[in-house]
């Protein structure tokens, strides 16, 4: 049983080194992205902005006052309401009716 190819055929050798060839330049390909990647993700990144600043009476030991203000629309009403620092749970502050003329959009 002979397969018909031969190890001397200059033809066979030539493609199976042009295959390896192209094999070796795909890993090295590969293998560059890599190293690119991961020197990019090691770059450092830039600063977060800072979540609050502290007022300077509160840095001096005050008693802390932050208020947080959260707004609620209903159609025609805008309601205020804010979270103390100390407070249990919210609490509605201010409530606005603005008449709102619908369909008149022109």
């Amino acid at each position: 049983m002979n397969s018909g190819l031969n190890p001397a055929n200059p033809i066979l050798v030539s493609a199976f080194r042009s295959a390896l060839v192209h094999q070796w330049a795909i890993v090295a390909l590969i293998f560059a992205l890599l190293l690119f990647i991961a020197g990019y993700l090691a770059l450092p990144l830039p600063q977060a902005a800072p979540a609050f600043s502290v007022p300077p009476a509160e840095e001096a030991g005050a008693p802390v006052t932050t208020v947080t203000p959260a707004l609620a629309v209903s159609g025609g009403k805008l309601t205020v309401w804010r979270l103390a620092a100390a407070a249990a749970g919210w609490s509605q502050t201010q409530t606005i009716n603005v008449p709102i003329q619908y369909g008149s959009s022109g």
